[in-house]
């Protein structure tokens, strides 16, 4: 049977994707530019990165913390074939939009307050999506 389900996740790797290859041109603008040398992604040691590439790091880094939480829970719900609903979708959904939200608020606007904010929405999408979960084992 086919899941839904599949479209948001794959939305947030394509993203994860993207967040990577700007980076990696980001990098190699500042190595030609000569704000960073070439070395430093050597060791990741030496000179200080600018800040956009401090925090794209930090941003694609992100992508590997609560992201993962999401992952496993839509597998969850598939295995237990808890993927039909709108509500499941519409909150996978939101959790992949929080995180694009997210990356602007902390990489490209740098607003500590909105980056917080949707930091704590993709958390209650994820406790949201666990909720069939629960239902279903009661």
């Amino acid at each position: 049977m086919k899941t839904l389900l599949i479209y948001p996740v794959f939305a947030l790797i394509l993203f994860n994707f993207l967040i990577l290859m700007y980076s990696f041109t980001q990098r190699l603008k500042a190595i030609k530019a000569k704000k960073v040398n070439y070395r430093y992604f050597i060791e990741y040691k030496g000179d200080e990165l600018p800040k956009n590439l401090h925090l794209l790091s930090r941003s694609f880094d992100n992508q590997f913390q609560v992201p993962m939480l999401f992952f496993i829970t839509v597998i969850l719900l598939i295995i237990l074939k808890l993927d039909n609903s709108y509500f499941v979708l519409l909150s996978a959904w939101g959790f992949v939009i929080s995180r694009l939200v997210h990356f602007y608020f902390h990489a490209i606007k740098q607003v500590l307050i909105g980056r917080y904010r949707t930091y704590a929405v993709g958390w209650l999408f994820i406790f949201m999506l666990w909720g069939p979960i629960l239902i279903h084992n009661f």
